[in-house]
């Protein structure tokens, strides 16, 4: 996907000349009656990247709007950002994506009769970065200048992190409300009459918690002795900010179908920095079953809640608990509220294999059949299902044009490691000219070791791959492509009992590049206003971000490269679309057809293959492919644009100009105590 990028938004030149010769521009905002400012003359484009707004001589306002289209490859798509007031006069810093265009200003409140406005804009860079680092401390420095050379030629080469310094003036910026704010905050809170049970053991920190509510909140020492609306079980070690219980109290006064929200949390570091941030995506069954993620601040409607098994406030109890409040829940009813509301200090112990046994009885108890086993990391959990004793049949289906060493290649891995016995290979030969590879193909087709269908039809993957599936009458099918490598038994066995799952539609698997570097974690919609490959070019051993890519998980969509679906899932839903998407984006728009069906897509990284990408078709695309892969980008941009605003499983405190996880300057939820 990354080379429907024009070649100077990835070069490091362009890079390092934001980073060392920042360019500054004096924008003039006009506009007729009550309409949103528009800037006068209006600019061919405007930068890209972290850029620094100065508001000169502006009206008071509370809020800022902004509002675009992100336009590239002849086709555009919606982008909205709303900015809070800094606490105290001065720059604001906003990340702008590449291409943007049409850019519209809105102030909240409206000035009203004020038609003009100017604004200085700045590209950020190493003396701005250096200036900040300094403020932090000296220690900041490598973190603010990675900052200032974040553009996108030269982000691919950072790993994955978010460094102290940048969030820490972050929180500063987003997720601190101002008085006048916090006070509307507590105020909403008071005259929703909703009271919080607090449920904990003894802490020294009872005064404080009550006093966020006064006269609203009650702390409790078990789940049985609470009589508030809302409980919320905390932890040792589990501290909260002060506008804590009141926003999450206007989350449920302002609606009134909730039963639980959740939100991000972060660690305290031994020197009392707030570090580590944990952004949650949307909830799903395979995330909560590999890892505890609600161990921070989570609030229930009491009405609602299962009973607790126990009096018990362990770490374990809890999250048994609240694997039944999930389970009991429908999903439209479970809130993610993306603030970071609860730090975990030093005390706050996992109780590893307390939580294993926990998530084994449940397991036990809701019918799945399945075992828990450790995780790739500590702290984490590989449930590995159960198959019956009579397998389910699978078809993998391997189109190619030429490609005899490659085909070979992934043959002879998939027969030679696969432990699954139940599959069979169609190798789809889509008009081979090479008597090398005709002959190859049919000394494995001689050998049993595919089924050889010859398909002669101008090149459309989706069209291969859909004849496939009609064809076979396998319970599930595996599309896999011609270029890649397995390199584990266990593979496939993996795939297939996921996707076996109730309410499970594709699942994908951990694809690396030769190298071992990372090329698919899953697939972030709406990334590079598109689609792209969650951590593409990181570290094959990097854990991500709270350890993303060392759990299964549910995602947006998964690569085409590598997935198993059952055939009824995949034939219910038409398949792939060959007609928009003939090359690109059919395995997205598979995806989200799947996901507005009600399906959840699985990344798992616990099948693990070497994907040598493209390397039969090339990259380098010529006129007519550029021009058919603008086609497709317009295709997903018009059928899907609502779905490209915002990835339930993408926090929105991410950027969606970097595959691995960056800061966003604004996130794109706007904050509970905004006008």
């Amino acid at each position: 996907m990354r080379e429907l990028l024009p070649d100077w938004l990835l070069s490091p030149a362009y890079s390092l000349r934001r980073a060392f010769l920042p360019r500054h521009r004096s924008l003039r905002l006009t506009r007729e009656g009550a309409r949103p400012f528009r800037p006068e003359p209006i600019p061919s484009r405007l930068p890209g990247g972290r850029v620094v707004l100065t508001p000169i001589g502006w009206p008071g306002w509370e809020a800022l709007e902004l509002a675009g289209e992100i336009s590239t490859d002849g086709s555009s798509v919606r982008w909205a950002r709303s900015l809070d007031s800094p606490t105290e006069p001065g720059p604001i810093e906003v990340e702008l994506p590449y291409g943007l265009r049409d850019l519209t200003l809105r102030l909240v409140p409206d000035p009203g009769n004020v038609h003009e406005l100017v604004l200085d804009l700045d590209e950020l860079g190493v003396v701005r970065s250096m200036r900040a680092a300094l403020a932090e401390g000296a220690g900041m420095f490598a973190g603010e200048i990675r900052s200032a050379l974040d553009g996108p030629g030269l982000r691919r080469a950072w790993s994955e992190g978010l460094d102290a310094a940048s969030y820490s003036r972050w929180l500063r910026t987003f997720e601190a409300p101002s008085a006048v704010a916090l006070d509307r905050l507590r105020a909403e809170a008071r005259a929703s009459g909703l009271r919080v049970s607090i449920v904990c053991g003894p802490r020294a920190d009872e005064a404080a918690l009550a006093a966020q509510l006064p006269a609203q909140v009650e702390i409790v020492r078990s789940l049985q002795e609470a009589t508030g609306d809302l409980l919320v079980p905390l932890g040792p070690g589990v501290r909260l900010v002060a506008h804590a219980l009141a926003t999450v109290v206007s989350q449920f006064h302002r609606r009134s179908d909730l039963s639980m929200v959740h939100s991000d949390d972060d660690r305290i570091e031994s020197d009392g920095r707030r570090m580590r941030p944990d952004f949650r995506p949307v909830l799903g069954p395979e995330l909560l079953r590999s890892r505890n993620p609600l161990r921070g601040l989570v609030a229930i409607r009491r009405r609602d809640a299962p009973a607790p098994s126990g009096s018990s406030l362990d770490d374990a109890s809890l999250y048994v608990w609240m694997l039944a409040c999930t389970e009991r829940f429908h999903p439209e009813r479970v809130h993610r509220l993306p603030l970071v509301l609860a730090s975990l200090d030093p005390s706050a112990v996992l109780d590893e294999e307390g939580e294993r046994e926990a998530l084994a009885r449940h397991l036990e108890e809701t019918g799945t059949a399945a075992e828990v086993r450790p995780g790739l990391a500590p702290g984490l959990r590989h449930v590995r299902y159960r198959l019956p004793a009579d397998v389910p049949r699978v078809t993998l289906v391997v189109p190619t044009r030429n490609a005899r060493e490659l085909v070979e290649l992934c043959v002879r891995s998939v027969r030679d490691i696969t432990r699954y016995g139940a599959y069979e290979i169609q190798l789809v030969d889509n008009g081979s000219d090479d008597p090398d590879a005709l002959a190859a193909f049919d000394a494995l087709a001689r050998k049993g070791e595919v089924v050889l269908i010859r398909d002669p039809r101008p090149f459309n993957f989706p069209a291969l791959n859909n004849a496939a599936v009609e064809r076979t009458d396998a319970e599930l099918v595996c599309l896999l492509n011609n270029d890649v490598e397995v390199l584990h038994p266990e593979w496939l066995e993996e795939m297939v009992s996921v996707a076996m799952q109730p309410g499970v539609g594709a699942v994908g698997a951990k694809l690396l590049y030769p190298d071992g570097r990372i090329q698919h974690g899953g697939v972030v919609v709406g990334l590079h206003a598109s689609a792209d490959h969650a951590y593409a070019g990181a570290p094959g051993t990097a854990p991500g971000h709270a350890q993303q890519l060392l759990v299964r998980r549910e995602v947006s969509a998964v690569t085409a490269a590598c997935l198993v679906v059952r055939r009824g899932v995949y034939l219910e839903v038409g398949g792939l679309d060959a007609e928009a998407f003939p090359v690109a984006f059919n395995d997205v728009d598979f995806c989200l057809k799947l996901r507005e069906r009600g399906y959840r897509n699985v990344w798992t990284p616990h099948a693990r293959l070497v994907h040598h990408e493209s390397a039969s078709r090339g990259r380098r695309l010529g006129r007519d492919q550029k021009a058919r892969a603008d086609r497709e980008l317009a295709a997903l941009r018009s059928r899907w644009a609502a779905a490209l605003t915002e990835d339930p499983y993408h926090s929105p405190n991410f950027s969606l100009s970097s595959n691995v996880p960056r800061l966003a300057w604004p996130p794109r939820e706007r904050r509970p105590w905004a006008p």
